[in-house]
């Protein structure tokens, strides 16, 4: 298994990923437009777990602007967090998270939250 970028990927077998684990059609356009309009997403905008060219697990990445008691202070964010149910062995997402927090202290946010929905 192999933790890629989404530049790194067929745009396509993430849109696919996204419909089946979340009902999300994340397009090559849509990904295109949050990242023109949208300050919030890192660089790679999301990570994947990748086994033989089958995307296992996504976790995109974001940077919140917060206030704390010291003032303002950026946060890393997880967001759409999914895993292929047939795919997703023990450890997949374990592993994507760790490579997803390395990430959030490169770009230097000491703290993360999941971001989630009501779906």
């Amino acid at each position: 298994m192999e933790i890629l970028e989404y530049d790194d990927l067929d745009p396509m077998s993430v849109f696919r990923f996204n419909m089946l684990a979340l009902d999300l059609p994340l397009t090559p356009e849509y990904v295109a437009h949050l990242r023109r309009t949208d300050p919030r997403p890192l660089a790679c905008f999301a990570l994947y777990a990748v086994e033989k060219d089958r995307v296992l697990a996504q976790a995109g990445l974001l940077r919140f602007p917060m206030m704390s008691v010291e003032g303002h202070e950026d946060v890393g964010a997880v967001w759409a967090l999914a895993a292929h149910p047939q795919f997703a062995g023990p450890g997949v997402v374990s592993r994507l998270l760790e490579e997803a927090h390395t990430r959030l202290r490169v770009a230097g946010l000491r703290f993360s939250m999941p971001v989630t929905d009501r779906y």
